[in-house]
């Protein structure tokens, strides 16, 4: 479950430091599954029903991850 974070660009290529910390799979029907989908609609509005209508159509399921970064 550790994991290493870092910004990069649309290829990969790092462009800041790299964060360490712990990552868990949360269930679709979680809490933090609930409120990462009220973010979601809230950041990206009308983009992510879209998206979301498609993981539908298509019976797709999200996976939610959550990461905890160490100090």
């Amino acid at each position: 479950p550790e994991v290493e974070v870092s910004p990069s660009d649309s290829r990969g290529k790092p462009l800041g430091p790299c964060f360490v910390g712990t990552a868990s799979l949360h269930a679709p029907d979680s809490p933090v599954a609930s409120h990462s989908i009220k973010l979601l609609s809230q950041h990206y509005g009308w983009v992510f029903r879209i998206f979301n209508f498609f993981l539908k159509l298509f019976r797709r399921k999200l996976v939610y991850i959550e990461i905890e970064f160490k100090d």
